[in-house]
Formats: C-alpha cells, sequence, structure tokens
C-alpha cells in the first residue's frame, strides 16, 4: 500500500475581508491548486498503477456555503524501479 508522505500542500490563498462572517478569511478565487507528495510501496509492481482518491471540500460566496463536497478522482501513474 503506498502512503502519504508529508502534509496536503495549496497555491497560497488571498486574505481578505468577509462582511458576512465579520472577519478576514483566507480563500481561493476560480481555482485551487494542492500537492500530495505519496511514498510508494516497495511491493509495488512495475508498470502502469491506478491511484485513486476522494477530495472533500466545501464552497462558499458571500451569502452561502454549498453542503460539503465528494469528488472521487484517479491518476494512472507508472511505476519504475
Amino acid at each position: 500500500m503506498h502512503q502519504l508522505n508529508g502534509p496536503l500542500r495549496e497555491k497560497p490563498p488571498i486574505l481578505e475581508w468577509d462582511a458576512v462572517l465579520e472577519k478576514k478569511v483566507l480563500l481561493h478565487r476560480k481555482e485551487l491548486l494542492l500537492e500530495q507528495d505519496f511514498q510508494i510501496s516497495p511491493e509495488a509492481s512495475e508498470g502502469i498503477q491506478d491511484f485513486e482518491g476522494e477530495l472533500v471540500f466545501q464552497a462558499c460566496n458571500n451569502s452561502i456555503c454549498v453542503p460539503l463536497s465528494r469528488q472521487p478522482f484517479s491518476a494512472a501513474l507508472e511505476i519504475r524501479s
């Protein structure tokens, strides 16, 4: 099994005043870039391996937040020694 290696990294957010919450909040506009390193198991077979995960997130505007969303994702990774 593969393991996460280190923290999830994100593109630096913007610090902006939110009138509804009456405080400064960190936010992203239009796009969000996330990066995560992981360690391949020494027992992993060489060749193309499917890597699957799920991103759980919530989006808000100035008046409402949508419920938590779950977005599955997958990537085909080539394992080489």
